[in-house]
């Protein structure tokens, strides 16, 4: 990620299902938002969680294209 102007992790589900555990992981749901929490107090890399795959699709391709209609603006340091 370094050779980028900024990040953001897309989640596809929402904030609950990853707290409920409604997933197939042996990771607990305190280390991922730990590690979410982590990589933007040290990277300012954020995480959205987008509720579906659906609204995660749409959230991604409306953000790249405005991070490509903005080139270089609000770089992430």
């Amino acid at each position: 990620m370094a050779t980028y102007d900024r990040a953001i992790i897309i989640v596809e589900t929402d904030l609950d299902h990853l707290i409920e555990w409604r997933y197939r992981s042996a990771v607990s749901p305190a280390c991922l938002v730990g590690s979410f929490g982590s990589f933007w107090a040290r990277w300012g890399v954020p995480t959205i969680f987008a509720g579906s795959t659906r609204n995660a699709e749409i959230l991604a391709r409306t953000l790249l294209l405005k991070a490509a209609k903005h080139p270089g603006a609000a770089k992430v340091a």
